[in-house]
């Protein structure tokens, strides 16, 4: 009778990438951006809406923002699990996959393709020349797939009138 192999995670399947980007290191470099970076929540909507960022299943009971497989594939970024990545590492321990989930990383050569393809700078032309008022219909109708805070801060209207707004366009069935 032969002995029960023990699995382990070999290192070699997933190295870290010492020239990746977290999320929240792309919204705290501020070079990046050509106008004030959007926030971490704003730059996830925006990335999902480009086809970067994916909100997949992680162990059967979580949701997780994961580079998107095309992204992978193209080499853009991978998804990293906390123990392979060098910051994260735990010696000593067994790895729990409930304790710990992956996350995104996209890679610095191929960053300034992912950030234009936002189409960050090009929301504030648009709406440079318009008022408040038509400046928060542009957004909603254009980009509502935006968090309302963000809306409210690049409009220059209160997060009360997005909110308005939001459920009066929710109750016409007008989608975003």
């Amino acid at each position: 009778m032969s002995s029960p192999q023990k699995l382990t995670l070999k290192h070699k399947q997933n190295p870290p990438h010492p020239k990746g980007l977290t999320l929240r290191d792309m919204v705290e470099n501020r070079s990046l951006w050509d106008r004030e970076p959007p926030d971490i929540l704003a730059l996830k909507r925006l990335l999902k809406e480009k086809g970067w960022l994916e909100n997949s299943t992680f162990n059967g009971e979580q949701k997780r923002w994961l580079v998107s497989i095309k992204a992978v594939e193209d080499g853009y970024g991978k998804n990293i699990l906390p123990p392979l990545y060098s910051k994260y590492k735990i010696k000593n321990k067994k790895y729990n996959y409930k304790k710990y989930s992956p996350f995104p990383v996209f890679f610095k050569e191929k960053l300034n393709l992912v950030i234009n393809s936002l189409s960050w700078e090009s929301i504030f032309n648009e709406i440079s020349k318009l008022n408040k008022k038509e400046a928060l219909n542009h957004i909603m109708i254009n980009y509502g797939y935006l968090p309302n805070k963000t809306i409210s801060s690049l409009s220059k209207s209160s997060l009360s009138s997005v909110e308005r707004l939001r459920k009066k366009m929710k109750h016409e069935n007008v989608t975003f």
